[in-house]
């Protein structure tokens, strides 16, 4: 695919951030972000994006690099200790009102 192609015009971020993000307080700005598209709520699955990125990227677990498969159990143990904390109804869905009470948002700080 050629460069230009995958470029994403400058006025289409902007009039998307004004359109979308722009009056959205920043915590409902990651839920949104955490959560798939068309859904009230984050499951499990829809942290592994952002875990993966952090595994590959964040200097303190540079130490799990070289081993993959502790990489997948290490954030598998994280999300299930999210859930655990801010998931008050027990059935794997963590919605905007259990987001908004917990304190994952200073977490992420």
């Amino acid at each position: 695919m050629e460069a230009d192609k995958e470029k994403i015009p400058k006025q289409a971020v902007v009039s998307y951030y004004k359109r979308e993000c722009e009056s959205v307080p920043v915590g409902r700005r990651v839920f949104n972000l955490l959560a798939k598209m068309n859904t009230r709520y984050i499951a499990p699955d829809d942290f592994k994006p952002l875990f993966k990125y952090l595994l590959e990227t964040h200097p303190g677990l540079e130490f799990l690099q070289a081993t993959p498969e502790f990489q997948d159990r290490y954030a598998d143990t994280v999300v299930m200790r999210i859930f655990f904390i801010v998931d008050s109804n027990d059935d794997d869905k963590i919605t905007w009102r259990d987001f908004k009470l917990s304190n994952l948002m200073d977490t992420f700080d």
